[in-house]
């Protein structure tokens, strides 16, 4: 089910030039830290109902390109 104005995992990984798999390590680093200053830079995703399918917003996308400029190469966990 598509969300007007939302994107979905696999669109903000196209978008960003990443694979899913990345987009969801990313996701894994912000949760075990929460307090690391690149992790604060990943925005929140929404879901809607039950904990489905991930979106994201434009604006949205934009902090995760300016996250992807400033992060450090490699591991970041």
């Amino acid at each position: 089910m598509e969300k007007k104005g939302y994107y979905t995992a696999i669109q903000v990984a196209v978008t960003l030039g990443i694979s899913e798999a990345t987009l969801n390590h990313w996701y894994r680093f912000k949760k075990e830290n929460p307090n690391n200053k690149y992790a604060r830079m990943i925005p929140k995703f929404k879901q809607f109902k039950n904990h489905q399918q991930r979106y994201w917003t434009q604006e949205d996308i934009w902090k995760l390109t300016e996250f992807q400029s400033k992060m450090p190469k490699g591991r970041i966990s």
